[in-house]
């Protein structure tokens, strides 16, 4: 990852961060007025909504990297995107047991429901990030600098 890129990581996680805990707390104070709070509903939001925003950060490093990529023209070998991806999956992991630790913290009795929810979408967002580096790296755009080892 570009050095542009990991100077912009932390200015992305605190705003999606911010982000979605205002929407947790929107949708934790709709479902205690509901009397709804803690319900399988509920927690499949607050989930859903943490996926959201991990998806949203994500978005926001690859545009980030393709900004550097662009402005830099460096060259670049193979393992670079493999480390890019190693890097980008250890932020998914990352943001998804957060995720997990907020919703095990607020629904301690629903780790039936936390658990394998959270699972899946951290499989789907690997899996995502994976294509993802992929199509980067055989972008024409930037396959006139890539380099093999």
């Amino acid at each position: 990852m570009h050095n542009y890129s990991r100077l912009k990581v932390d200015e992305l996680k605190i705003r999606y961060n911010e982000e979605c805990g205002k929407e947790w707390a929107g949708l934790s104070s709709e479902a205690l007025s509901l009397n709804m709070y803690g319900s399988s509903g509920h927690i499949s939001q607050f989930l859903e909504m943490g996926h959201k925003y991990v998806n949203k950060f994500i978005d926001g490093l690859f545009e980030t990297e393709k900004v550097a990529l662009f402005h830099e023209q460096p060259k670049l070998s193979e393992s670079y995107f493999v480390a890019l991806n190693r890097e980008i999956l250890e932020f998914v992991k990352s943001e998804y047991e957060t995720i997990r630790t907020e919703a095990l913290e607020n629904f301690r009795s629903n780790n039936d429901i936390i658990i394998p929810r959270i699972q899946q979408y951290e499989s789907s967002t690997r899996e995502s990030v994976n294509n993802r580096v992929k199509l980067l790296q055989e972008d024409p755009q930037y396959m006139s600098v890539v380099m093999l080892e």
